[in-house]
């Protein structure tokens, strides 16, 4: 009876912590809604995720011998964040340590990776919001901004013919890297490839530069995990590629006006060195003259050592003319020694993979930093050692039964 009453205990705990990593992985998708310029959704998911930790306890015995192979790639990122905050005391150093740690204690465990249902659901709910917003302008000619529930004005650059979708989020690019993360998680399981060409389909519709590279490494991905050979690989991308394109394509000079030449996204590619949107994401030209005289006086024997050791983990930086995206902020921050620490860190989480499985999650994660980084939200977090997770998972128990194929 004793037994009976604990064993329904401890079934309703994991039921209840099953529920709060589910919600938590919602909210965190919903990052790019602010109030009084906080992510309420992230705070949110922060409090879910404590919540889950508490609930679902595990045993301390044994805990940092189950986390051997991720103690140097967190410590090196909390050690960075900590010479961060105290030379330059932003908030965003200690936001990293804290989201580290949550991470750190997730990596260690499997039993908070849900299953293939709920990345599909949340993949398709974002899809459909962008639909809706897609077919909005087209249809009933109506910009619907979902930004505008919380007060703020989504950066949809509509045109009057035409307008590039972002779904729930503020900008195409937000959209697609959220869309990234999803689908990667989702191709990694194996659960639809169909949803995986939607969602690379969405992105490339949003006329995301970014989203339209994004769509690549998905595809590509996708592939990686589902064909056997490299020759089933290479038919399946050139297959979901050229529909992608035609699709696209169609798309752009149907929309195109009468005085265009060529559709506007040629225009802007065929420009992109010159594209304000590039600059500031790649080159940023636009610091005010004082700023950039203030880094010219920097003594050549202070910018080595910043070269080589870094200056510590902070997005300070990007308000200091450092180019809006995650490969110059780790530079920046890391230096070179700490990259290569970062770098062997993150081989030891992956050890035992195969070759295949490095390459994914090299690429997934990789990949989302030639965009602006999302060290301080919780998604990214989430995302990190569900990638490893999943990947020890996929490769340890291969059964084609275990997952769902399309």
């Amino acid at each position: 009876m004793i037994g009976t009453i604990q064993h329904n205990a401890a079934s309703r705990r994991q039921r209840i912590a099953t529920i709060l990593v589910a919600i938590a992985w919602a909210a965190a998708t919903l990052w790019d809604y602010r109030a009084f310029d906080l992510r309420i959704f992230d705070g949110m998911a922060l409090i879910l995720l404590v919540g889950f930790l508490l609930i679902a306890a595990e045993p301390l015995q044994g805990f940092l011998l189950r986390r051997r192979d991720g103690w140097l790639l967190f410590a090196t990122v909390a050690g960075y964040a900590a010479i961060g905050f105290a030379l330059h005391g932003h908030r965003s150093s200690l936001a990293i340590i804290l989201l580290a740690a949550i991470s750190f204690a997730l990596i260690g465990r499997r039993d908070w990776l849900a299953d293939s249902r709920l990345f599909q659901w949340l993949l398709i709910a974002h899809i459909v919001f962008f639909i809706i917003q897609f077919l909005g302008f087209y249809l009933l000619k109506e910009v619907i901004d979902f930004q505008a529930f919380m007060g703020a004005n989504s950066r949809l650059n509509q045109r009057i013919y035409q307008i590039r979708a972002a779904g729930l989020f503020q900008e195409p690019n937000s959209y697609s890297l959220n869309i990234f993360v999803l689908g990667t998680i989702v191709a990694l399981q194996r659960a639809n490839f169909m949803l995986i060409v939607l969602a690379a389909g969405t992105m490339t519709l949003s006329e995301s530069v970014w989203g339209m590279g994004a769509a690549v490494v998905l595809l590509f991905l996708h592939a990686l995990v589902r064909y056997q050979s490299p020759a089933q690989m290479i038919k399946g991308l050139v297959i979901f590629g050229l529909v992608i394109g035609v699709v696209f394509n169609a798309y752009l000079w149907l929309t195109k006006q009468p005085q265009e030449a060529i559709p506007y996204f040629y225009t802007r590619v065929l420009g992109v060195t010159s594209d304000p949107s590039t600059q500031d994401r790649y080159l940023r030209n636009g610091c005010l003259p004082e700023e950039q005289a203030a880094a010219t006086k920097v003594s050549a024997a202070t910018s080595a050592q910043s070269w080589i050791l870094g200056e510590g983990l902070s997005t300070r930086f990007f308000t200091e003319c450092l180019p809006a995206n995650g490969l110059s902020f780790l530079l920046k921050s890391f230096g070179i020694a700490g990259l290569v620490a970062l770098l062997a860190g993150f081989a030891l989480a992956l050890r035992g993979l195969p070759p295949g499985s490095t390459l994914y999650a090299a690429l997934a994660i990789g990949f989302s930093f030639t965009t602006y980084p999302l060290v301080t939200y919780v998604i990214f977090w989430l995302w990190l050692p569900a990638i490893i997770g999943l990947l020890h998972r996929h490769n340890s128990d291969p059964d084609p039964a275990n997952v769902t194929e399309a």
